[in-house]
């Protein structure tokens, strides 16, 4: 009786463990996909980007970082959102 049970826990466990690589996979190869998400990535970043430079202002206003530091970076994210 034992064994009918491990049996049927072992029998489960790998076909719950092996299903996944005998399923067909879906592809889908559409190029209109790529292109909203690879823009939308851009978009993100760039938004990111100008958002870091708010929060870089701020932190000068505040005190937290100086004014060397504070042109060096915000050169280097102004470089960064004009490359878009």
């Amino acid at each position: 009786m034992t064994a009918v049970i491990i049996l049927i826990i072992l029998v489960a466990a790998l076909s719950f463990t092996l299903a996944p690589l005998f399923r067909k996979a879906e592809v889908d190869t559409s190029l209109g996909d790529l292109k909203s998400s690879a823009s939308e990535e851009l978009f993100l970043k760039k938004e990111s980007l100008t958002e870091a430079l708010k929060e870089l202002e701020y932190d000068l206003s505040t005190g937290k970082i100086s004014e060397t530091d504070y042109r060096t970076l915000k050169e280097k994210y102004q470089k960064e959102i004009e490359a878009f």
